[in-house]
């Protein structure tokens, strides 16, 4: 969605989208890709015209996730190509959630329930073998953040949280 040039950050800006539920459901011109840039072993995964990867290939042992993966498997390969061409050797991908907060304290609740699920999936994922080879061949680092906040409005005026599980920090 934006990308600074100053820190070599590319920004994936989502609002809503956590609470659509997410498949890894890909074409197969990815083939090459996931095979060899991901080293995923897609035997048993390809159906006709589509590549069907279950999300417990990236820990999420669930039938759906809050985090969209195929779509970060897109951005990672996207941004590996354009990293190329742009001549950079490192470069960030940060991912920036809007949690809203509110003054009705069950309402906080259940957001905070949802950004604890999607934290842990995305410890899951950012943590993953797949992941990981990829962001290491290709000098990736991945950081999701969000903005606090009651409505959405500039970054710099708003509370900016990592997002992590509350019981990550005793290291459970």
């Amino acid at each position: 969605d934006a990308f600074i040039e100053d820190s070599n950050t590319f920004i994936e800006a989502k609002c809503h989208e956590i609470f659509d539920p997410h498949q890894i459901v890909m074409s197969k011109k990815y083939i090459e890709y996931l095979s060899r840039d991901f080293e995923i072993d897609l035997e048993g995964m390809i159906k006709e015209e589509k590549i069907i990867i279950p999300l417990s290939e990236f820990g999420i042992n669930k039938n759906f996730s809050r985090f969209d993966i195929k779509q970060l498997l897109c951005h990672l390969i996207g941004i590996s190509s354009k990293k190329k061409k742009l001549g950079l050797d490192n470069v960030n991908l940060t991912y920036l959630f809007f949690k809203p907060k509110t003054s009705d304290e069950i309402i906080n609740q259940q957001i905070d329930m949802i950004f604890d699920d999607l934290a842990g999936e995305i410890n899951q994922i950012f943590t993953n073998e797949h992941i990981c080879k990829f962001t290491s061949k290709h000098n990736i680092t991945l950081k999701a953040i969000a903005e606090y906040s009651e409505i959405m409005e500039s970054v710099t005026k708003s509370e900016i949280i990592k997002l992590e599980r509350k019981d990550w920090a005793n290291g459970i």
